[in-house]
């Protein structure tokens, strides 16, 4: 008889009812009835269910097709409780199976599951078809072989070399039939025996983070560098003066017997009147651009830059990312013009560039229109009056600029710093540079330069 008490708790179907009066008896408490209540209303729209049961209310479970999919899963969990709550009242397999339209097998299956278990601690979804082991992973011994001749390799081989290659060719010489070199460094990570971390790979700055404007891409910047000692067959060595624009790609390239500072000075001018003036000319630290080693000596490179208005620029030495993408065409001219022909002299050399420049021109033509219109040198400017140099700072805070060295900051050593140099007041402004935060640049210190030989064309 169905009591109040289990009409309020399940509501008011007297099958129901019953079935959770079942469910207590088999040792539930009342807190599960309202759960056991949700799975039979579930049960109730199951897809593909025909019939009508008077155990389950209006509609029988019929599934077609027992095991559910994903989104079916909490439905099918409902159906095999069910089953198994049937079979422990009482109820025959075959008469279970008969009554829920399943296989007397899903009936077996489900009730062994559960055999020596509550209902309520039992996982009744479905578990990953194949072996729990999968007969291709390594074998435990295999791996524990692996560790300890990594051990030995570490701290008593005289080699010491201790890698997943090492260890592979230490089990070859002991015949242990290893596995590949990639299974043992696979086996190493697992384990958690690999001493160095992953690099951690940052994202790269914008172009021209390090100078004021290029950052925005407002101003352009030429860089330069040479290629030097290309040799024609039985002929002298060359030289290439070559010339890229950061943001617009705008590509030159010279060879010559010898890049001197009168050939640069020509082809830097040849090029502006050309193509117009950007806003900085960026170097490395050769003495063709920079000038002799003499301490306060302005070189004539960067004299005729400032005469047209542009700024010489100095890449720090042994940096990586300043020069990128005057580097980047320099080893283009070298696999699309140097190694492709046999140059049987200059002047043959000279026509590929030619051509070479202007293929890559056409190529980059969008790229072109878009970058930043470059001032004609036919228009008047003024002369420019800085030189900006880009170091990296010594153990004690110090930089050299100019060869002078001169103190930064002791609280910033080590680290990257653009130092602009003004020629007429001879004062060297100190300015924090860091690639993860490349919109930070705070002043650090204004520092006097001892001996600059230079005098401003007014």
């Amino acid at each position: 008889m169905v009591t109040p008490e289990d009409r309020a708790t399940v509501g008011t179907d007297p099958s129901a009812a019953r079935d959770a009066r079942a469910w207590a008896g088999a040792g539930l408490g009342r807190s599960r009835l309202a759960s056991f209540e949700h799975a039979l209303a579930g049960m109730r729209q199951i897809p593909g269910v025909r019939g009508r049961s008077p155990r389950l209310g209006q509609q029988r479970a019929t599934p077609i097709g027992f095991e559910s999919h994903r989104h079916e899963e909490p439905k099918a969990v409902g159906l095999r409780h069910s089953i198994v709550l049937a079979v422990r009242r009482g109820g025959s397999m075959r008469a279970t199976a008969r009554r829920y339209r399943v296989s007397l097998r899903t009936v077996q299956r489900w009730f062994h599951r559960c055999r020596g278990q509550r209902l309520d601690r039992v996982d009744l979804r479905d578990r990953p078809s194949g072996p729990v082991s999968p007969p291709s992973r390594t074998k435990l011994a295999t791996e524990r072989n692996i560790l300890k001749i990594r051990s030995w390799l570490k701290n008593r081989s005289p080699l010491g070399e201790h890698g997943a290659a090492a260890i592979h060719r230490e089990m070859t010489t002991r015949g242990l039939a290893p596995p590949c070199v990639r299974t043992i460094g696979r086996v190493l990570k697992r384990r958690g025996a690999l001493d160095g971390r992953r690099r951690l790979r940052y994202p790269a700055p914008p172009k021209g983070w390090y100078l004021p404007g290029a950052q925005q891409g407002s101003v352009e910047v030429d860089c330069c560098d040479f290629i030097e000692d290309l040799r024609i067959r039985r002929g002298a060595l060359l030289d290439a003066f070559t010339v890229i624009s950061q943001h617009g790609c705008l590509v030159d390239a010279w060879p010559t017997n010898r890049v001197t500072v009168a050939f640069v000075q020509n082809r830097l001018a040849e090029r502006w009147r050309r193509h117009g003036l950007p806003g900085y000319v960026q170097f490395d630290n050769d003495t063709v651009f920079q000038g002799n080693h003499k301490p306060g000596c302005v070189g004539s490179v960067i004299r005729t830059a400032l005469r047209y208005g542009v700024v010489p620029v100095f890449a720090p030495a042994m940096e990586q990312g300043f020069q990128n993408s005057i580097e980047r065409f320099n080893g283009s001219f070298r696999r699309s013009v140097w190694e492709r022909f046999h140059h049987r002299s200059i002047n043959e050399l000279q026509e590929r560039t030619l051509a070479f420049v202007e293929a890559h021109q056409r190529a980059h033509a969008l790229t072109l229109e878009r970058s930043t219109r470059r001032p004609m040198p036919d228009q008047p400017c003024a002369a420019a009056t800085r030189v900006i140099f880009i170091r990296r700072t010594d153990s004690q805070g110090r930089a050299e600029i100019f060869q002078h060295r001169l103190l930064v900051s002791v609280r910033w050593c080590n680290r990257l710093v653009r130092a602009e140099a003004d020629l007429v007041n001879r004062t060297v402004s100190f300015y924090q540079l860091r690639r993860a935060a490349p919109s930070q640049q705070p002043l650090l210190a204004v520092r006097t330069l001892p001996v600059l030989f230079y005098e401003h064309p007014h």
